[in-house]
């Protein structure tokens, strides 16, 4: 008797695709995570803030690549539409989320971390 992979798994109980909003909102609070991270590690000057960043960024993008796609980043979403796998409207969509969600981390990590450990 041959068993095939696709046996072990069951269907998702989550959408496939989900909605319009929801999309742009995760891609918001991903970038919005990824930054955050990256500044408090790099700001507070932790030897292990490579660590945390890539922990963070496996961590969003195994809960949420498959169904938003995970860019979190403007560059792969400008790399995923001149590949032609988003359209240019959503390309745009998801960069004015990113830059959202990286200006609220932004303050956030400057909140948080302060200017007296600032790198400059």
């Amino acid at each position: 008797m041959t068993v095939w992979l696709d046996e072990f798994y069951a269907e998702s109980a989550l959408p496939e695709t989900p909605c319009i909003l929801g999309k742009y909102v995760a891609e918001a609070v991903g970038t919005f995570a990824l930054v955050l991270t990256a500044g408090v590690g790099l700001g507070s000057r932790s030897p292990v803030a490579a660590l945390g960043i890539g922990a963070i960024l496996m961590a969003l993008i195994y809960a949420g690549g498959y169904r938003i796609g995970a860019h979190f980043n403007p560059a792969i979403t400008l790399a995923s539409t001149l590949w032609g796998r988003i359209p240019f409207r959503d390309a745009a969509a998801c960069w004015l989320a990113q830059l959202a969600g990286g200006l609220c981390a932004a303050i956030a990590t400057r909140l948080t971390v302060g200017r007296s450990s600032s790198m400059y």
